[in-house]
């Protein structure tokens, strides 16, 4: 398995599709907790981050514990992002934990850096993502 560092890159955002590829992606997240989740996925850029994207992180700064569907919304609605992704749901969120792997702590699901969400629109990457769980990665405040 190729092991790809996120945080070791100079400037990253995008989402990680869990997908069989080969590439397992690990991003340093959580803010100070500095905690390293990883997915083995195909990843896809979403552009730059932007003054919205960068102000809107404040919203997740030092998040690191259970997945909370009010936060993740607010931060998609502040970085102008909820017309591609949407939060998880409860059943999204139950679905989720159970494809993670047996090592994945299942108390700490939602980072600073590290955001579970649905995609809500077809052209993101190219077709067959709609409503798939994606995560979404950009740089840790730490």
């Amino acid at each position: 398995m190729i092991e790809m560092k996120l945080w070791t890159l100079t400037s990253f955002f995008g989402v990680i599709v869990p997908t069989v590829s080969g590439i397992r992606y690990e991003q340093q997240a959580g803010g100070t907790l500095c905690s390293h989740p990883s997915l083995e996925g195909a990843y896809l850029p979403l552009g730059d981050i932007d003054d919205a994207i960068d102000a809107a992180r404040r919203h997740l700064f030092d998040y690191a514990g259970s997945y909370d569907e009010a936060l993740v919304e607010t931060f998609l609605e502040n970085s102008g992002l909820d017309n591609l992704l949407r939060p998880m749901n409860e059943v999204d969120v139950e679905a989720w934990l159970a494809a993670l792997p047996p090592w994945f702590r299942k108390d700490y699901v939602l980072f600073e850096a590290w955001v579970p969400t649905i995609v809500t629109v077809d052209d993101v990457g190219g077709k067959g993502l709609i409503d798939r769980a994606v995560v979404l990665v950009y740089p840790n405040s730490d």
